[in-house]
């Protein structure tokens, strides 16, 4: 096998046959994006993060991501004794979270999440926490 040569610009990531169905599989969610726009989406996702982080609050979780607007991402990671079996159980149930040890329960409502939606997650954490 010849030696490779790799280039020391962002080419030396590229290589292979594109994938092109991908391609347009993604061109759906690029257009919705474009449609709905990156502020829309921002202000929606601030909105229903700091629903979250208020119901984190009322339930006494402790919450391991920056609370403050300017520094919050989309995802609210909180955390209690049990949140792994929590979150087991939760993506058992498709009530779709991660959990990461010292960090907590990783919840990150998107575009189309309704606010109903995360009160319904946030109701079956409280419901298996208390049972887990």
């Amino acid at each position: 096998m010849p030696e490779q040569q790799y280039a020391e610009d962002v080419a030396r990531f590229g290589g292979g046959t594109l994938a092109i169905a991908p391609l347009y599989q993604a061109r759906a969610g690029a257009e919705l994006i474009g449609r709905l726009g990156a502020a829309a989406i921002r202000k929606k996702s601030l909105r229903q993060t700091a629903h979250l982080l208020q119901r984190c609050a009322a339930a006494g979780y402790r919450v391991n991501s920056p609370t403050e607007e300017s520094r919050r991402g989309g995802t609210v990671v909180f955390d209690f004794p049990g949140a792994d079996k929590v979150c087991a159980e939760l993506n058992r149930r498709k009530f779709f979270c991660d959990h990461r040890p010292g960090g907590g329960l990783r919840a990150s409502p998107h575009f189309y999440t309704s606010d109903e939606e995360l009160d319904r997650f946030m109701d079956e954490v409280a419901t298996l926490r208390g049972t887990l």
